[in-house]
């Protein structure tokens, strides 16, 4: 089951809520990623956060929709992202969406990408996605499709990745190793509607960009 998970970063195109939704799929606010959702004209399943930076009319709105609703302290060992996908977890989401999770806060940005690894080590997919981005982690095989035309980079997340291929990239890799502080992996290019990543050891930031 998917769920989308929208938080309080940057999110000017706010249809990509609606794209990332699906049929059965769950939607999740957490503090003033409630505004965004509010904008696309939609009903979260569940609410949570400290609501120091929610439009205070937007929240008293689903208040009387009846929606579940968790208040958190402001200061608290988890960001409201976390606390999101706490939720989404709890809900039996396999596949988890991260919607304006970056932005003008690279703490909170770098935060959001390293917390993709511990949902892959539970075997649940998880993607970082703004306007121009799309951040997912490689640990085995990574397919790629209906990208064609878009930049990719893959950076190392441990200290070192080993016997990393590709196919359907500008620039192939073969059992390649590459170790952190490279840029050798930066702004590829996917070649082709059907590539695919993949590594022997270590884990990779894929990041699928564009302009």
């Amino acid at each position: 089951m998917r769920t989308v998970i929208v938080s309080g970063g940057s999110l000017n195109d706010i249809s990509l809520i609606k794209r990332y939704m699906t049929s059965d799929s769950r939607l999740i606010a957490c503090d003033s990623g409630l505004n965004h959702v509010y904008r696309a004209g939609l009903k979260p399943d569940i609410i949570l956060g400290d609501f120091d930076s929610v439009e205070p009319e937007i929240l008293e709105y689903f208040k009387n929709m009846g929606i579940d609703i968790t208040t958190y302290p402001v200061k608290k060992d988890s960001t409201d992202t976390e606390l999101g996908i706490f939720a989404a977890e709890k809900l039996g989401a396999d596949d988890i969406i991260i919607l304006a999770g970056s932005g003008t806060r690279l703490d909170h940005t770098i935060a959001n990408i390293q917390i993709l690894l511990p949902l892959s080590q539970r075997g649940i997919r998880a993607r970082l996605i703004d306007e121009h981005n799309i951040v997912e982690l490689v640990t085995d095989r990574l397919a790629i499709i209906n990208k064609k035309g878009s930049y990719i980079s893959l950076l190392p997340l441990t200290e070192k990745v080993c016997g990393i291929c590709s196919q359907g990239l500008e620039y192939s890799l073969d059992n390649r190793d590459i170790e952190v502080g490279t840029s050798l992996t930066v702004s590829n290019v996917i070649t082709s509607e059907n590539a695919y990543v993949s590594v022997r050891e270590g884990v990779l930031i894929s990041i699928i960009a564009n302009d």
